[in-house]
């Protein structure tokens, strides 16, 4: 096998300290990004207030837009993530993000509010294709499934600390003494916005000068395009088809639910924003890191081959969805607070296993040289169809129907009861190809070497 030099403003070297290291500063990222992202569900209600915008122009700017704006910035991100210099990639993402977070503590209009979070998207679109393509270079049978879940953990420990935190720092900035600086002018979801975009000021620098390409990391002699890539999932229907057809579904459901749920538990239950985070954000983080840390345990065992490994996945990937139905149609309409929490527990905990599952799955089915491409290519039919949709989905039904607390509720029921099927159909399609036919699933064992993948029919 023919090995090709990284190419980078500085040699590649091993990293020498721990092994989990990579995996823990890649986390801790993830980590920030969904904090970043997710607090503006928290803070939806002041928004609107400041703006006086709708529910549907509210979902259009975290669903729509966002979605829309993390696709421009992953499709350049992610072919240069299988050229370049992954660590790279990730730190200046960080820095980018980062700042534009602290930006939209200073929007003063729904067009500059808009302009911060498409530098927020694009600069968070960079992450997830470059670790996902970066963890099975350094890591390698249930390993890499560990490391998708501690990954994936970051969008439930995220998530939980926006509601927590970002609760309680939306209270707490209401009685901030700050006359005479320049922050004086603010509101306090405007400081809130400043503050948690601090973090990534130190996180940026460190990915970027501690982490390093592998040594051996080894690419096609001809690096693969976005069209070599886009060619080879056109020729593979019957499992990729399904495939992405579960994580927009999928996507669909979760992006919908971060969306709105603190606003429908506010609705619903007469809460203000930091007694939704104190409620809410511990059952989001608790039942979304059990649900990544059971499917990365059953996910399968080192010692399997892909075939036998991808069949364990989608087995699970099956079980999972049949599952999330019910608790995720019911929780929204529940009239307990307490019955819905436990409901909204059972869906996230379904939801953070889905989501390791889909990652797994696309590291076996995917061939090296184009993992991150073709990642963030089915990104793009799943964020415009998944994030990008929900919540602007439900955004439109909640304004469709009679005006009233639970209207919102209502419509987060409707789209899901919809939606959820959909995930059940597709995840069988995979499963029936792969157990029938796995040479539609799999990538060709010598493709990796020789470039045979450009004529794989």
């Amino acid at each position: 096998m023919k090995q090709v030099q990284t190419k980078s403003g500085r040699p590649p070297g091993p990293f020498k300290g721990p092994v989990w290291y990579p995996m823990a500063l890649l986390s801790a990222c993830y980590l920030l990004a969904n904090v970043d992202r997710n607090v503006f569900g928290l803070l939806v209600e002041p928004i609107k207030a400041a703006f006086k915008m709708s529910d549907a122009q509210v979902g259009f700017v975290q669903g729509t837009a966002f979605s829309i704006f993390v696709l421009l910035g992953a499709l350049p991100l992610s072919r240069l993530a299988d050229r370049g210099n992954r660590p790279t990639i990730i730190g200046l993402c960080t820095l980018a993000w980062s700042v534009a977070t602290s930006a939209c503590g200073f929007a003063t209009s729904q067009l500059g509010l808009l302009a911060a979070r498409a530098v927020v998207a694009a600069g968070e679109g960079g992450l997830p294709p470059a670790a996902i393509s970066f963890f099975p270079d350094i890591y390698r049978g249930q390993a890499v499934v560990r490391a998708n879940a501690a990954f994936l953990f970051a969008i439930y420990i995220g998530g939980g600390l926006a509601l927590l935190f970002g609760g309680t720092l939306y209270a707490d900035a209401q009685h901030w003494r700050l006359a005479g600086t320049p922050l004086a002018a603010l509101a306090p979801w405007q400081l809130v916005f400043v503050v948690i975009g601090l973090p990534g000021l130190l996180l940026g620098p460190l990915a970027w000068l501690t982490l390093r390409e592998p040594p051996d990391r080894t690419r096609p002699l001809k690096p693969y395009g976005l069209v070599d890539t886009m060619k080879y999932m056109i020729r593979r229907p019957a499992f990729l088809g399904p495939y992405i057809a579960a994580a927009c579904a999928s996507t669909l459901l979760a992006a919908t639910n971060l969306a709105w749920t603190p606003a429908m538990l506010m609705r619903n239950f007469k809460l203000h924003e930091q007694q939704v985070g104190l409620v809410y954000g511990p059952v989001y983080m608790i039942a979304g890191l059990l649900g990544a840390a059971l499917a990365a345990a059953l996910g399968g065992k080192s010692s399997a081959s892909d075939e036998l490994r991808l069949q364990q996945l989608l087995k699970l990937f099956l079980i999972e969805s049949l599952l999330l139905a019910v608790p995720s149609i019911l929780a929204p309409l529940a009239t307990d607070e307490t019955v819905a929490l436990a409901l909204l527990a059972a869906s996230i905990f379904l939801y953070a296993g889905m989501l390791v599952l889909l990652a797994s799955v696309g590291q076996i089915v995917y061939p090296a040289g184009m993992r991150a491409q073709a990642s963030t290519i089915a990104s793009v039919l799943n964020g415009l169809v998944g994030a990008g949709a929900g919540p602007l989905l439900v955004g439109l039904v909640s304004d469709a129907l009679p005006p009233g607390p639970r209207s919102l509720a209502s419509a987060i029921a409707i789209v899901t009861a919809i939606i959820a099927p959909l995930i059940i159909l597709s995840v069988y399609g995979m499963e029936r190809v792969a157990r029938r036919n796995p040479e539609l699933a799999l990538p060709p064992s010598t493709a990796y070497a020789t470039n045979e993948l450009r004529t794989v029919p």
